[in-house]
């Protein structure tokens, strides 16, 4: 299958520059995650795999920008099989950034840290894991159960962390995107849904993604939705 029609069957177009006639043809492909979905990271890594003859680079949340990192050990990049280079778009997380004590902080390195290791070792299927897959994601799924129980105990504010992170995480991928403009590949990112289409409902200029739009506005972007009822 060509991109163009697993796009058409898979996606829609939530975003599209002016200048850009088909999104075939786009240098910067943002395509919509939800965290911890298997089956949208599979279908994004599908769509990335159809452009096999080129330069790929894959942006990811979570990672600080212009860090690289090994495809394996992150969830949004694990499915990709094809020769891709892997690095962040994000802010770095710290007290400063996200508002919360150190020990929360490292937590959610631990919970990375468990969950990179696994995913080393894992083969994609958890339906047939051996002794060693098993004994790892029990321990990566500990470190995640350990990080919620500091947040409840911390009586940290999650949602309220997101609306104030929010802008300062996407002017870093903004950041990233004027960074790479001279890779000569295509570049994929991958983000949460939210950080690339506007909530509904949701009118917090926080929570704004304007100023990205209008970055993208005179590139050749195109920002991809999945067709969620296909999943079911």
């Amino acid at each position: 299958m060509n991109p163009f029609s697993f796009i058409n069957e898979n996606y829609t177009i939530a975003f599209q520059s002016e200048n850009l006639s088909s999104p075939e043809e786009a240098e910067i492909v943002l395509l919509c995650d939800r965290h911890d979905d298997a089956a949208l990271m599979l279908r994004n890594a599908q769509l990335i795999d159809l452009f096999v003859k080129e330069s790929k680079v894959m942006l990811v949340e979570g990672i600080p920008s212009m860090v690289e990192i090994d495809p394996r050990t992150r969830m949004s990049s694990f499915y990709v099989k094809s020769s891709v280079k892997v690095m962040g778009w994000d802010r770095g997380v710290s007290t400063s950034m996200w508002g919360c004590s150190s020990k929360i902080i490292d937590a959610v390195l631990e919970k990375e840290r468990k969950q990179a290791v696994f995913l080393l070792k894992f083969r994609g299927s958890e339906d047939s894991m051996n002794e060693e897959e098993v004994t790892l994601k029990s321990e990566c799924d500990r470190s995640f159960s350990q990080f919620m129980e500091i947040m409840k105990e911390e009586h940290f504010d999650h949602v309220e962390m997101a609306f104030n992170t929010f802008q300062t995480r996407n002017q870093a991928m903004i950041e990233t995107l004027e960074k790479t403009k001279h890779s000569m590949s295509r570049r994929f990112v991958i983000a949460g849904e939210f950080h690339l289409i506007q909530e509904k409902g949701n009118n917090d200029p926080r929570m704004s993604v304007a100023p990205l739009r209008d970055y993208l506005r005179d590139k050749k972007a195109v920002i991809l939705k999945h067709k969620y009822e296909q999943l079911v």
